[in-house]
């Protein structure tokens, strides 16, 4: 599909595995003079399908300043932490999306 408003361009097609089940996933990336607003980012492990789908557009995943998760199922937010730790983006989500992200890092952690 590419660009969908301006300013606004879809990655589609990202190619996942959810609950055991094939699937796709379009991930929405804002564009500015700034840097790019990621609208999710997918499963775990599909960052360089990420990463592919910024081509068309000359950008690199460091070019991501803002991720914002609309929640938290892993195949919206699989790809927050590396993103996070390698590239110190701002990540935007709900408090209490927030809450549930933290918790099942706690009771993971805690066995």
């Amino acid at each position: 599909m590419g660009w969908i408003a301006p300013n606004w361009y879809i990655i589609e097609g990202i190619k996942q595995d959810f609950l055991g089940e094939a699937g796709e996933l379009n991930i929405c990336v804002g564009v500015d003079s700034k840097g790019l607003v990621l609208i999710d980012t997918g499963m775990p492990g599909t960052i360089n399908l990420i990463e592919k789908g910024l081509k068309p557009l000359n950008k690199k995943l460091s070019d991501i300043k803002t991720v914002i998760a609309t929640h938290c199922h892993p195949d919206h937010i699989g790809n927050l932490q590396i993103l996070g730790e390698k590239y110190g983006i701002s990540i935007g989500i709900s408090g209490l999306e927030a809450l549930e992200i933290m918790h099942s890092q706690l009771t993971s952690n805690n066995g």
